[in-house]
């Protein structure tokens, strides 16, 4: 909040800082089954999930179940981020990553996944992650998946975001998610993250 016009005052009476609910936050007694906290949004509320490069939350309902709605999009860029759950990203695990999305653009687009991966020297690398198939208003909604193991990079990181953009030049005022998820699937994975080709929707 900027400061008030000339001649104006602002006064606060009170002030009250809540706690997200228990649902948002991982699950104390199985921490690193899923690495994203509050992927299906039924509890009515977008914590931890950000937006980035502008736009706007808002929980919408359809048919009985929650999604979110990342509105007024202006660019590819404006996206959505959440921390991957730390301390479960260890070297080799291998993990499963799925999701439901909804491009509303006629002209199409693409969603585009990264990782921003935070090293201990505090540098910042953007990694690739998937990038789906053009999608069109008229596809509805669309899975993605994709199976990943943890890189070294990824495992010596202070700090690795989930980030989503819009690529194909599209410029969809809004974007649809909901049942966000990265799974635990084994202890050992053959298959390297920044060598994985690029998957289009349901895998």
């Amino acid at each position: 909040m900027g400061a008030p016009a000339p001649g104006y005052d602002i006064n606060i009476q009170a002030m009250e800082v809540i706690m997200a609910t228990q649902k948002l936050y991982p699950d104390p007694q199985n921490v690193c089954q899923n690495l994203i906290s509050n992927g299906d949004f039924e509890s009515g509320e977008y914590y931890p999930w950000k937006p980035r490069s502008g736009g706007s939350f808002l929980i919408k309902e359809e048919d009985g179940n929650k999604y979110l709605r990342h509105a007024g999009r202006t660019s590819v860029y404006p996206g959505l981020e959440q921390t991957i759950t730390g301390g479960c990203l260890e070297q080799d695990l291998l993990y499963e990553f799925s999701m439901k999305v909804r491009v509303d653009t006629s002209a199409g687009g693409s969603l585009v996944l990264k990782l921003a991966i935070t090293s201990p020297s505090g540098s910042v690398k953007y990694r690739d992650f998937l990038r789906a198939s053009k999608q069109y208003g008229t596809d509805g909604w669309v899975t993605l998946t994709k199976t990943f193991s943890v890189t070294e990079e990824m495992a010596t990181a202070t700090d690795v975001k989930l980030i989503t953009m819009v690529g194909e030049g599209s410029t969809a005022n809004t974007v649809d998610y909901d049942d966000i998820k990265i799974l635990f699937k084994r202890g050992v994975g053959q298959e390297l993250l920044v060598d994985n080709p690029d998957i289009g929707p349901g895998g």
